[in-house]
């Protein structure tokens, strides 16, 4: 009988602290005495900790102008490229303080250094408004 009653506490326990994972309380501390889980001479405490999560980067967009026309290159010119997207973070907005853009050839990768005809880096992306 105390042993079915151990795995009864061990569930409330567990269906506690995903309730408290799942309403974003990190880190959440319960005491299940109050509860009644246990005999007075019995306690615990279960904690949560809920962690930053990346964010999202979404329907990336490159154009010429501000009409959202295609790019066209020309030799021996420089074209000026807009770059356009959207950013989710699952826990707010609120911490994602800087944005950078980098194009590049597939026959490269990211960390290669700049060059005019295969990779091109920018860290100047400005922010707007954010919300939820």
């Amino acid at each position: 009988m105390k042993l079915a009653n151990s795995k009864v506490e061990i569930a409330a326990i567990l269906v506690i602290t995903a309730l408290a994972i799942m309403l974003g309380y990190a880190p959440y501390s319960l005491d299940v005495k109050a509860l009644g889980l246990f005999s007075t001479n019995d306690s615990a405490i279960s904690k949560a900790n809920v962690t930053n999560e990346y964010p999202n980067v979404r329907n990336v967009r490159l154009y010429s102008n501000l009409s959202f026309d295609d790019i066209e290159l020309y030799p021996a010119q420089l074209t000026k490229v807009y770059c356009n997207a959207t950013i989710d973070d699952g826990n707010g907005y609120i911490d994602i303080n800087s944005s950078n853009a980098t194009i590049f050839h597939t026959s490269n990768v990211s960390t290669d250094p700049d060059a005019p005809t295969a990779h091109y880096t920018n860290g100047s992306c400005r922010l707007w408004q954010g919300s939820g």
